[in-house]
């Protein structure tokens, strides 16, 4: 999106250079309600201005409000926060707090005029005898709903229920190239792969072969001794790291890097590092559902690591992440299979799977291992 060009003056005057006119704050704040990506700079400095102007409209705003946004407590609190140790990381976190809230206000207006244009009359009365179900059916995008594949008997028995899940095909791969996806590229085994995630230490031209040979969206996470993708990153693919994404219906966060043993590549961290990534992670997710699937280069402590090693040992933070957010899957690498580290595990309602080389996961099959493991939990 190109940026619109807003010049200050020292006479407080607003020029837009799109339109060679002066302009008012009442036009900026029409500009940004119509999503335009405007920069307000200081005509003489050249200097972004940009979040003081914001800051003045918004001012201007909780004047004029009859209902105010920003109340007393509010701006106390945000107060606070400068140069206090609790601040860091807090713009990144009412960002994303921001985003979620107005994508569920656009989820639940969306989610009631389908359901008047489906059926106005049913609509008006369900919501006279049940109102609030309806409104929690509604709010709730990630409500666990019973599906109507529900096996007869199941609920009796004490089973969980049979759930149609996505019927995805994921690729997961991790430091080995394989000759099946490179010398001689076996198209047959990677028929229908929905989208791939790397987790580390394979090389850019491996990697863009990949994306050119499936042709899938495809998503990846550092390992140690990919320190080169930071100025050259590998072509067509996405980067996870520190991040969570979604992708045809499932929640992905990403973590890169190992633990610390030489310090000769930026993506070696200590467990100190790991655990604040971690709970930056973690604080997107205090309003969200959490998420599906969790990436990563390094294993979680003892759970799929290498024992008695410095290099190839796992991180105390993903385990606790697992305990805390019980994730359906668990991929990661840095563990080579060929060092005696096992290709699948469980642990809680997790199934945890070492991409060395490559796996082919089917996600329906592991949704269901999930929710028997998590069913055996509740037992």
């Amino acid at each position: 999106m190109s940026v619109r060009l807003i010049k200050k003056y020292s006479n407080r005057r607003l020029y837009d250079t799109q339109e060679s006119c002066y302009i008012n704050t009442d036009d900026l704040r029409k500009m940004i309600i119509g999503f335009e990506n405007i920069s307000v700079v200081d005509a003489k400095t050249g200097e972004d201005i940009t979040p003081a102007t914001v800051i003045q409209i918004i001012g201007e705003l909780e004047a004029q409000a009859d209902q105010k946004i920003l109340t007393k407590e509010i701006l106390f609190q945000l107060v606070r926060l400068y140069g206090n140790p609790m601040g860091a990381g807090f713009a990144e976190y009412f960002e994303k707090s921001l985003d979620i809230y107005v994508r569920q206000r656009e989820f639940l207006r969306d989610q009631m005029q389908r359901l008047i244009n489906a059926n106005p009359l049913n609509f008006m009365e369900q919501m006279t005898v049940n109102p609030m179900k309806m409104w929690e059916e509604m709010s709730n995008p990630f409500s666990d709903k019973k599906s109507s594949t529900q096996e007869p008997g199941a609920e009796k028995s004490g089973a969980p229920p049979a759930i149609r899940y996505n019927p995805l095909k994921i690729l997961v791969i991790s430091d080995k190239i394989s000759d099946n996806l490179y010398q001689t590229f076996n198209r047959g085994l990677f028929q229908d792969i929905s989208f791939v995630i790397s987790c580390g230490d394979l090389p850019a031209y491996y990697l863009n072969y990949i994306v050119d040979m499936l042709d899938v969206p495809c998503f990846y996470v550092p390992g140690n001794h990919d320190e080169r993708f930071i100025s050259e990153p590998p072509m067509g693919w996405t980067p996870i790291q520190n991040k969570i994404i979604s992708h045809k219906g499932v929640r992905i966060a990403g973590m890169g890097g190992s633990p610390w043993y030489n310090g000769k590549s930026p993506y070696q961290y200590h467990e100190a590092q790991v655990f604040w990534d971690v709970q930056k992670m973690r604080a997107r997710l205090l309003w969200t559902r959490s998420v599906d699937i969790l990436a990563t280069h390094s294993p979680a402590y003892d759970l799929g690591d290498i024992k008695n090693s410095r290099t190839h040992s796992g991180f105390k933070s993903y385990r606790q992440f697992l305990d805390k957010h019980s994730p359906k899957l668990f991929v990661y690498g840095h563990a080579h299979i060929s060092y005696g580290a096992p290709r699948t595990l469980e642990y809680r309602s997790t199934v945890l799977i070492n991409a060395f080389n490559y796996w082919i996961i089917d996600w329906d099959e592991i949704c269901r291992r999930s929710e028997r493991l998590e069913h055996k939990l509740e037992l």
